[in-house]
């Protein structure tokens, strides 16, 4: 995948990449876990801002529920931070083909598990209500990671202009999700990349995942907590379900592992 993701992606060698985004009804809020706002893991990239669901349409909220100047008049989305954020390879390991043939070991259905299961222990600890995990969510977040593998980007926007509410649109799924005070939210959305025999740069240090599907998820779920826009949507009261969409993508003899975490 290229790290160059546009204006709003940052690259840093030796971290991991993430990005986060929330849809709301009247707001767009900008926290893509592809373009680092906050850093992480390593350098974590976001796309998205945190931010409850407020009456002005595509605008950025606040948790205090005010829109910035980048509001617009149409119905937009809330992300999970303003900028991507990326956890990436440490950098000086060399391509071998080992890492390609072991990332067809890697079972990508236990990721996607065990981040949901660490996304709800977090949850349970902080007296939060644990989110269902949705078929729907899972195939268009599953399809969002394949698209960034395959056309190599790394966004809350698909190279044509497509948002987090085109998406679902394009799945036809309906969210509408009452936040109180006649607000709602229609979507939310984390995005991470990291790699699962490379080591990695976090923020306890350099560490090597060695293909083990627990460990690249309680990762990327590290990630996410470590940037403080995608722990805010992860850790959204109103959330009901989550969908989780993980592709492998083998690289210069490496293998990507990214991660799309949809919400509603």
């Amino acid at each position: 995948m290229d790290r160059n993701r546009g204006g709003d992606t940052v690259r840093a060698p030796g971290s991991t990449a993430l990005a986060s985004r929330s849809a709301v009804a009247g707001v767009l809020v900008v926290l893509v876990l592809a373009v680092a706002a906050a850093v992480g893991l390593g350098v974590v990239a976001l796309d998205g801002g945190p931010g409850p669901a407020v009456d002005a349409p595509n605008g950025t909220a606040t948790d205090g529920g005010s829109a910035d100047a980048h509001a617009t008049d149409r119905e937009g989305t809330v992300v999970g931070g303003s900028d991507p954020v990326a956890l990436t390879d440490d950098g000086g390991s060399s391509a071998t083909d080992e890492s390609v043939t072991a990332a067809r070991e890697i079972d990508v259905a236990r990721i996607e598990r065990a981040i949901h299961e660490r996304v709800n222990e977090i949850r349970r600890d902080r007296d939060l209500p644990t989110l269902a995990a949705d078929e729907d969510l899972t195939e268009i977040a599953t399809y969002y990671s394949r698209r960034m593998a395959d056309k190599e980007f790394f966004s809350h926007t698909g190279p044509g202009g497509q948002t987090l509410l085109d998406r679902y649109d394009r799945f036809g799924y309906d969210c509408r999700v009452d936040t109180g005070g006649q607000r709602y939210v229609t979507g939310g959305e984390n995005l991470a990349y990291t790699y699962a025999y490379t080591p990695v740069r976090t923020e306890g240090g350099v560490v090597s995942y060695d293909g083990n599907e627990t460990e690249i998820a309680r990762g990327i779920v590290e990630g996410w907590m470590n940037s403080s826009g995608h722990r805010r949507n992860l850790l959204r009261p109103y959330w009901n379900r989550e969908g989780i969409g993980v592709v492998l993508d083998p690289e210069d003899g490496r293998t990507q592992v990214i991660a799309t975490q949809n919400f509603c």
